[in-house]
């Protein structure tokens, strides 16, 4: 989080970039990044977060999605350590940041997709109190990590951040 947020302090030094119109993006991993600048930094004034991850971690866990998978075998053998890693994993959790996104927030998430399950990513959703909108689709044809371009999405986006 604080490599991202140095890359606005560097953004902030360049003449040629409107620092009042600072808007960020990622999918996937890169979309929770994208959630938890829009957090932490009021520069951050526009946040398109394309299947966030980093989102309701410790169901992410239990439900072992993909990105949590090894997490949630270590766990299940070591359940000693189970705690300290959810209390520790509450920093970045998305969840515990969402409630300070002021940025308009755009989030895309798929009602079945393992990666990043509709059950971790609506959660947090729901609790960012600035103008936000969210594409919901149906399945995970998204294929975010297979290379696949959803057309769909960035046409939906570039309207959303024309208006």
């Amino acid at each position: 989080y604080l490599d991202c947020l140095r890359g606005l302090d560097f953004l902030d030094t360049r003449a040629e970039v409107n620092t009042k119109r600072i808007a960020v993006t990622g999918s996937s991993q890169g979309g929770g990044l994208t959630l938890a600048m829009a957090a932490l930094d009021a520069r951050v004034k526009v946040a398109v977060a394309r299947l966030p991850s980093l989102c309701t971690i410790p169901l992410g866990v239990e439900m072992k999605a993909e990105g949590y998978a090894e997490l949630h075998d270590y766990l299940v053998d070591h359940p000693e350590h189970r705690e300290a890693a959810m209390e520790t994993l509450w920093y970045i959790d998305n969840l515990n940041l969402a409630d300070a996104i002021q940025a308009h927030t755009l989030v895309s998430l798929a009602q079945v997709d393992l990666n990043h399950p509709y059950s971790t990513v609506m959660p947090v959703f729901e609790k960012i109190p600035a103008l936000k909108s969210v594409v919901i689709y149906p399945d995970a044809a998204i294929r975010i990590h297979s290379g696949a371009i959803n057309t769909d999405f960035n046409s939906h986006m570039v309207e959303w951040l024309t208006r």
